[in-house]
Order: C-alpha cells, then structure tokens, then sequence
C-alpha cells in the first residue's frame, strides 16, 4: 500500500487531536483507514494517543479485515465516517464486543432481549442511498451501560440488519443513528426506537423508514482565518455561525467543509422531533458532525418567521454519537434535544442573535420562548 502523503498525515493527527481535547486525556478512539470495514481501536490516554496516531499515519499502517470487527460488535464506521463510541452519564466504559453469533437468546430479568435490529433507509425521494449505514445504541438492563454497535450497510432495497452481541441483549432503550459514509454530503439522523413496542420475538423491526437529509453547499463561507480568530459561515435558509476552526473536534479542515441543510419541522421524515416538546421555528441538520471544544460560535437565524423585536428564543441541539461539550458538563444523549441557551429578536427585526452559541454540529432548532434569555 503506497505511504499517505504529507496533507493526509497532518489530517490524521490533527483529528487525533480534536478527539482527545473532547473527551479529556482518555476515550475509545475509533480511527477508520482509507478501506471500509478496515478498522481497529485504541483504547489510550490523551498523550500516548497523539504519539501513537502520528507514528501509525506515517507509516501508512492498516489493519487486517477481520480485526476486532466481528458482526455485532461495537466497531468503527466506514471510511470517511470517523465516530466516537461513548457511555453516557455515569455509565462504566464497555466495548460492546459480546459473542454476536451465539444462537441462543439471552435471558433477561429486566429489559427486552433482542439479537438483531432491522430497518431501511431512504433518501427524501424514496431513493436508495448506496453508503448508508444503520447503527443502533443501546441501553443495557439493568447495568445502564451504553453500547453502540457496529454499524451495517443496506442492501440494494436499503435494508440493514445489526447483530446485537450478548452482553448488550437485555435492552433497556434504544436509539438508532443513520448515516452516510459520504460525509459531509449526508446529515446523521438520530431516532429513538420503542423497544417493548417494535420488538418481535428477538428482533426488533423498526416499522418506519429512516430517511437521510442531503446536505447543501455553504451559501457563503469565509476564508479559513488563524486559528485563534473566527470566520463567518452562511448555511442555507441565511443561517449565520462564527467558527473558530481550532475549537473543531474534528480538526481546522473541517470549516472548509462544514455543509448543513434547512429544513422545515413540519417535514415528513424527521424521525427525531418528540410529539410533545416546543414547536420549533427553524431546523438544520449539519455534515460532518462535530463537537465544538472549549467555546461556544455566536449564531445569528434569519427572523423569517417574523417575530416582534426583543422576543426571547430558545435554542437546541440534538445529541449526536459522542457529542461532549462543556455547557452540559459531559454528554448530551443521542436522540435528545436538549436546550442549551436563549437568543432575541434584534430591534431591525431582522436577526436573531444568540445569547448562547452553538456548541455542536449536529441538528440545531429554535423556538419561541416565554422566559427571558440567558
């Protein structure tokens, strides 16, 4: 295999980087190569990993097919989709790596036990999309770890099935991720599933089609400033965002790429707004994902919907696969929205600017509020 040439390696590290500034000196680090399926992982404090991951980027190092990627367990995703397995909470670490080809069902006194998740994905259109992937988190019963699984490709009908391996069979709650390998092309989609509800015999059959966003082009993006300043960047429906580039886990190329696409909430598909919660005024989901470190990027939404200046706004985010930041002292759930911080209608009536900025790259909403911004 011919060596990565000198842009790739300083990809690498620096995306090393962003990942251990996230999790603070110790995580599970997923590092998938040029190959889909070719994955291996470290398990290594902060600094030893920035060596490590130097050191494996020059050499152009590749793990063997089969590496520590049996059906089931809990593996990184496919070339061009760097993820990040998490516990939530308080949760001890697990690495989801139970024997998935054990042909007994597991016994469980609490929780309902499965062995396989099945599901399709779509696009908007009904179309298949060739690099999508499903992905399935789980909440174990009774230890309350958190588990994401290998994620599986779909067939030619976007059909995906995911082996749950045993020590994670004893389900308590479940979210599934969906996901393109072609980031930043593709928003992820994070979606709750009823596991007591859907689950026949040992399968859970996830009854709706999972539909995957395609993302759009920046309408207006700055040129990469130094590292310690910010660029505004113009996503479609006139969303503003400051971005510092080094505050990007996923590194400073990734302000070059940063894509998003608005949508309205009334849209059929969006598997992740819950039945009761506020009605949101504006919706984007974002490619890649990626947290943001240590600081907050002011936002600035187009008042389209009108709203008398000074009214107060609530602003949320959605929690993605290891979305870790500092305003929610940890973690925010995959699947949960979560409200983290207010903005106003400015007295032109034009904008609103956020009083809290945007503190990861996920899907972001907004709503009216009745109480005073942060």
């Amino acid at each position: 295999m011919p060596a990565p040439n000198a842009n790739t390696i300083s990809q690498r590290v620096t995306r090393l980087y962003g990942y251990g500034t996230v999790l603070n000196k110790r995580a599970t680090y997923r590092l998938t190569m040029e190959h889909p399926m070719k994955s291996f992982e470290y398990r290594l404090s902060f600094f030893a990993l920035l060596a490590s991951g130097a050191l494996l980027s020059l050499i152009g190092c590749q793990p063997d097919d089969d590496a520590n990627c049996e059906p089931g367990e809990s593996c990184a995703a496919d070339a061009g989709a760097d993820s990040l397995a998490e516990t939530g909470g308080d949760a001890p670490e697990t690495d989801g790596q139970g024997d998935a080809s054990d042909p007994n069902p597991p016994s469980c006194e609490v929780g309902t036990p499965l062995m396989t998740v099945s599901g399709r994905v779509l696009d908007e259109n009904g179309n298949v999309v060739p690099t999508a992937r499903g992905q399935v988190c789980v909440r174990t019963a009774p230890e309350n770890n958190l588990i994401c699984l290998r994620p599986e490709a779909v067939d030619a009908e976007g059909r995906f099935v995911v082996q749950v391996p045993s020590n994670a069979g004893c389900v308590a709650s479940a979210v599934m991720r969906i996901f393109s390998t072609d980031e930043p092309a593709w928003t992820p989609m994070y979606c709750e599933a009823e596991v007591s509800q859907w689950a026949v015999g040992y399968d859970l059959q996830l009854p709706e089609t999972y539909v995957l966003w395609e993302t759009r082009e920046a309408i207006a993006r700055v040129d990469r400033p130094a590292d310690d300043e910010r660029g505004t960047v113009t996503f479609e429906g006139g969303l503003q965002v400051d971005i510092r580039p080094s505050a990007l886990a996923l590194g400073t190329d990734t302000y070059d790429v940063l894509r998003a696409r608005a949508l309205d909430p009334s849209s059929d598909g969006l598997c992740f707004l819950p039945a009761e919660g506020p009605e949101l005024l504006g919706l984007w989901g974002f490619g890649p994902e990626s947290n943001v470190n240590d600081e907050l990027f002011p936002i600035r939404i187009p008042n389209t919907a009108n709203l008398a200046p000074s009214t107060a706004i609530d602003l949320f985010v959605l929690g993605g696969l290891g979305t870790t930041t500092t305003r929610f002292g940890g973690g925010v759930e995959e699947g949960r929205w979560e409200r983290f911080g207010g903005g106003t209608v400015d007295e032109t009536g034009e904008f609103i600017v956020s009083d809290q900025g945007m503190p990861a790259f996920t899907w972001f909403g907004y709503a009216a509020s009745e109480v005073a911004p942060d």
